[in-house]
């Protein structure tokens, strides 16, 4: 970020110097635009200086193109944050500190893949298709910013200063990415306000629901709108009449024996449901389901019936991001009838059951069991329905 600015800078001193008047005239209408588009943001000028200095933006930059920007300029804080914390990743680091500087790697590259997603889903957008998607974009700006917190977080009980030497970068991060957010919901407003002064009467009511990014309509059984209609046989047909890809059982009886055998034989980057029954019993393991591992379920056989249970907690040097029994980022996860369970007590602190980073996921009859922190629904669009939660106060 930096370098460009600099770089902007440059061009615009010779610029200056060889017709002074023009650079005011465009330094001028720049500077309007930009001001009007950072006055919805939560750090206007920061918004203003950073977007000012960055190389090659138009004349007269309109809204769409300075909130691109303002993602661009949200990626390469990122990786120079990235970059960073990598350098600070040296021998002779205790657990605790090695623990919250791998947090802060997957969580940086979780919000890399979110901002290009927004960068990408902006591509084919204008100004008056934005309310169409505004929500999308809000749910991964918003996935983003929680990244960079979770970051910060994960340094609570750590010695030394590594907390510190990465806080103005996240600060940077989130003071950015805060602003892009802003820019979608002003941009989402204002295009969905000119289009009901344009629309004919007659169209009026077609407009009414379907421009307001945070109507989430469900259907006649209670679930999202999102969730397809093979899905929700899924969940509400009875587990004998489910033909599932992989069996888990403790006896023999299945493909597997455990749960991360399974999950690791699964398919990466699937288009379709990829259904795993875990039998009946008690699995002492902790799970991992990678972004790359999309559209899984699992279906057991009831709840206290099917439980994964694990006892990781920050008590004995683990994050409570690093802490959950099962932790879950691929998209479209579905669970049911089964238990997620952290069996440290109360005395040790965080000990999350399950956390889940996985959008559009869902989770119908299943229970969690846990002390302090026992679920933690740490980001982007989640289901649960018909659901039991255990924790201490």
């Amino acid at each position: 970020v930096i370098c460009l600015a600099v770089g902007f800078s440059n061009r615009l001193t010779k610029e200056k110097s060889e017709d002074p008047q023009i650079d005011h005239i465009r330094w001028k209408s720049t500077s309007k635009a930009v001001h009007h588009a950072c006055s919805s943001t939560l750090y206007p000028e920061f918004c203003v200086s950073s977007v000012s200095s960055f190389p090659g933006l138009s004349k007269r930059p309109g809204p769409m193109e300075i909130l691109k920007v303002v993602v661009k300029l949200s990626i390469a804080a990122v990786e120079k944050a990235n970059a960073r914390a990598r350098r600070l990743s040296r021998p002779g680091l205790d657990q605790r500190q090695r623990g919250a500087l791998q947090d802060c790697f997957e969580l940086f590259d979780e919000t890399l893949d979110e901002l290009y997603s927004t960068l990408s889903d902006l591509k084919n957008k204008t100004f008056i298709s934005i309310p169409q998607s505004a929500s999308d974009l809000e749910t991964l700006l918003s996935a983003a910013i929680t990244n960079q917190y979770t970051c910060i977080d994960s340094f609570t009980h750590c010695k030394g200063n590594l907390k510190q030497s990465l806080l103005g970068g996240l600060r940077n991060i989130s003071h950015l990415v805060s602003n892009s957010l802003a820019m979608v919901k002003n941009i989402s407003a204002e295009a969905s306000n000119l289009a009901r002064r344009t629309v004919s009467n007659q169209n009026r009511r077609l407009l009414s629901d379907q421009s307001d990014p945070n109507f989430m309509p469900m259907d006649s059984d209670g679930f999202p709108s999102w969730m397809s209609a093979g899905d929700r046989r899924l969940l509400q047909t009875s587990t004998g009449t489910v033909k599932p890809n992989a069996v888990v059982a403790k006896d023999g009886s299945g493909n597997y024996t455990n749960i991360t055998e399974a999950v690791e034989a699964a398919p990466e980057k699937s288009k379709t449901r990829y259904v795993i029954h875990i039998k009946a019993g008690v699995y002492a393991e902790n799970v991992e389901l990678h972004k790359k591992k999309t559209n899984l379920m699992f279906i057991g056989d009831g709840m206290d019936v099917t439980v994964v249970t694990g006892n990781r907690n920050v008590k004995e040097n683990f994050t409570t991001f690093r802490s959950a029994t099962v932790a879950v980022l691929g998209k479209g996860f579905i669970a049911r009838d089964m238990t997620f369970e952290n069996t440290a007590g109360a005395a040790k602190h965080q000990a999350v059951a399950l956390r889940v980073g996985s959008d559009l996921s869902a989770f119908y009859r299943c229970s969690f069991k846990g002390y302090q922190d026992t679920l933690y629904a740490h980001s982007l669009r989640q289901f649960y329905r018909e659901w039991h939660i255990y924790g201490h106060r």
